[in-house]
């Protein structure tokens, strides 16, 4: 039977409800039912209404296959997490920076919880508690309070818990995603706009790098190169000195807190960018003072194949050049003695925003900039630079003006009598 009385059962002999050993010990009615694998878990009740009531509802949801088994829901969020990060297929740096975030501020809140357990409260609580967490950064003076999570980094991990649950809803874990529900508000991504830096600014800093580091200012405001691109470039592989491109395949990133690797670009996408006749000509001028040295490292993880190539940017020692640690000794210095205190938007990408403005009012296109920036999609492109396109507000006075006194309409006009015209004189 479906329903089973815990507390009584019928006399084989007598046919009399005769007390059991369980009698008036926790709830008195079980069902049990039978899964797709085999197993036969059961669950108990207070009333029998409850019980095949409840048993009904498993039937269905076993005939729907909408069935959730309750056991598998009995694993924490941590450990569920784990599986989750090792079954992914992602680059080296994201996985690291996806790690990082769930062990600095998900597992110490909500990686104790049974998934089963977890609720849109739950939720709701731990996303209010991330609004007022402190991250550590390494940038800060001494007795310097820490700054709060900015609104992009927020949504970043809640995106990553909510891809965790959404997982464990796709494995038959859960029946609902609760980080999906209506009642949690979701963190959302900071809205600053992307200011670049003046030429006067550029110049200042560029003066003030050392010789070795130099074309950062090239490669970032002339090509629009990411940090860990332009210290990936092999000038010999990668630039195409008489086509007069440059294509990034490869990037230098920082793992396990300061080892290097070789990856591919960010979105695992490699591009072509035209090469400044300026800036070759620096390229040129630099190569002869700094030639570019072999440099070998594992590709995309720690354990990876190494991986040789000639890069322009190396240390004095002919190691790759570490991007943390070129940002802080040698960047923020550089910009120190420019005459400013740089702040977390002074860091290398203000020269991709420059680089992108500069286009941009040129006349390029939006798609064209995210081309040549490596954008996954241009819609982000047009987010984050659509503030720095040419003013339009003119063009559009001056083509209603043109459209209400009638311009157009007098040009057509004319076109037409000068046709008329021309069909009269060839009749003629």
């Amino acid at each position: 039977m479906p329903v089973v009385d815990r507390w009584y059962r019928r006399d084989k002999k007598t046919g009399k409800k005769i007390r059991t050993e369980r009698y008036g010990v926790g709830l008195r009615w079980r069902v049990q039912w039978e899964t797709e694998d085999g197993r036969r878990p059961s669950k108990s009740f207070a009333t029998k209404d409850e019980a095949e009531k409840n048993y009904a509802a498993i039937k269905a949801d076993l005939y729907r296959g909408a069935y959730i088994d309750p056991e598998l829901g009995k694993i924490t969020l941590k450990e569920y997490a784990e599986q989750w990060l090792a079954a992914r297929d992602h680059a080296a740096l994201s996985a690291e920076g996806t790690r990082n975030r769930l062990e600095k501020h998900v597992y110490p809140h909500l990686g104790h919880i049974p998934l089963r357990k977890i609720r849109p409260t739950t939720i709701q609580t731990w996303v209010k508690g991330l609004a007022a967490t402190r991250s550590e950064h390494d940038r800060s003076k001494a007795g310097e309070v820490p700054r709060m999570l900015g609104g992009t980094t927020r949504e970043r991990i809640f995106a990553n818990v909510a891809s965790i649950l959404q997982a464990a809803v796709d494995d038959g874990i859960l029946a609902r995603n609760p980080a999906k529900a209506g009642s949690v508000v979701k963190p959302r991504k900071d809205t600053k706009p992307a200011i670049p830096w003046a030429r006067s600014r550029i110049i200042a800093v560029e003066k003030n790098l050392p010789e070795r580091w130099k074309p950062i200012i090239s490669l970032g405001t002339g090509e629009g190169l990411r940090r860990g691109e332009m210290f990936g470039l092999d000038p010999e592989a990668d630039i195409d000195w008489l086509a007069r491109e440059i294509t990034v395949r490869r990037q230098v990133i920082v793992l396990g807190g300061n080892k290097l690797v070789f990856a591919l670009p960010k979105y695992e996408k490699t591009r072509t960018v035209p090469l400044s006749p300026y800036v070759a000509a620096q390229l040129a001028a630099y190569m002869q003072k700094f030639p570019p040295r072999e440099v070998t490292l594992p590709w995309m993880d720690l354990d990876g194949p190494p991986v040789t190539a000639k890069l322009l940017f190396t240390s004095r020692e002919g190691k790759a050049a570490n991007g943390n640690y070129v940002g802080q000794r040698i960047w923020r210095p550089a910009c120190r003695a420019a005459g400013f205190e740089p702040t977390n938007r002074d860091g290398f990408h203000v020269l991709r925003h420059t680089y992108a403005s500069v286009l941009l009012d040129a006349g390029e296109s939006i798609i064209t900039v995210a081309e040549h920036l490596g954008h996954a999609d241009s819609s982000f492109t047009l987010k984050t630079y659509g503030h720095l396109m040419p003013e339009s507000a003119d063009r559009s006075r001056a083509a209603i003006d043109a459209f209400m006194r009638g311009d157009k309409d007098d040009e057509e006009s004319d076109a037409g009598d000068d046709a008329a015209g021309a069909e009269g004189s060839s009749a003629g």
